[in-house]
């Protein structure tokens, strides 16, 4: 993609009078103009890059497709792990949700107690878990920094194996 897409020499060459349009000139001219069409280069793969980064937000699979196109792009080993999706639920039967199985008090099973979702011990401390392969353990100081980048103020986050 190029944004910027334009050629300094024709610009130049417009912007010259006619009567310095000679040879020389020319060949002197290509040769003050190459860096800045190497300049114009590396701008054009920046703001390809810039545009690629500005499409990410912390939303989880935004977030978990960044970190693997960035640190493993060919597994896609990385998962973003929420501290909801470990809590287990009580369901309607109108949802269609597997039941748990319900004890009869003969059977003397210990009942646990169900929290409110202000209680529940059982989550993460985290907002959110990192999960990645022990292959990036070198790389965790850099993963932490694009998760720092990209996620909510306020949320909590750990890195995990």
């Amino acid at each position: 993609m190029k944004k910027y897409s334009f050629s300094v020499w024709l610009l130049v060459r417009r912007l010259l009078p006619p009567f310095l349009r000679g040879a020389k000139m020319q060949v002197w001219l290509d040769v003050l103009l190459q860096p800045v069409t190497l300049l114009l280069d590396d701008l054009n793969t920046f703001a390809a890059q810039k545009t690629i980064e500005a499409r990410y937000t912390s939303q989880t699979l935004s977030l978990q497709d960044w970190l693997n196109r960035r640190f493993d792009a060919d597994q896609r080993r990385i998962l973003v792990l929420h501290a909801t999706e470990q809590s287990d639920y009580d369901y309607f039967h109108s949802e269609g949700q597997p039941s748990d199985y319900d004890y009869l008090p003969e059977e003397n099973h210990t009942f646990g107690y169900l929290y409110f979702s202000g209680e529940n011990t059982e989550g993460f401390a985290e907002d959110f878990r990192v999960q990645i392969p022990l292959s990036l353990n070198e790389k965790a100081d850099e993963i932490r920094a694009q998760v720092l980048r990209y996620k909510f103020a306020g949320y909590t986050y750990a890195i995990i194996n």
